[in-house]
């Protein structure tokens, strides 16, 4: 009320607002910014791990095929040994 009735009142009244609600605003910003922060941190770390798993899969991987090639190797030392007469069960 007494604000209508006083231009400059009023004129306060209305920068008050606005100042107000900008603060508001950047806090919004500031917020969404933090959390835009924290899921890109959140992904980049998601990414690292992707990254090891794959890493460690290769790894097993190659550890498998090696693990064929010697109980390959294996089996044909142990039938060369039968070939020639001994028997190693």
């Amino acid at each position: 009320m007494i604000a209508a009735q006083d231009s400059y009142i009023n004129d306060t009244a209305k920068n008050l607002f606005l100042s107000n609600e900008d603060e508001q605003i950047r806090k919004l910003a500031l917020d969404a910014e933090e959390h835009q922060n924290f899921i890109n941190s959140l992904q980049n770390k998601i990414d690292r791990q992707a990254s090891e798993i794959d890493r460690q899969a290769s790894e097993i991987d190659r550890q498998a095929s090696e693990i064929d090639r010697q109980a390959s190797e294996i089996e044909k030392l142990k039938k060369q040994l039968n070939d020639n007469g001994i028997n190693i069960g």
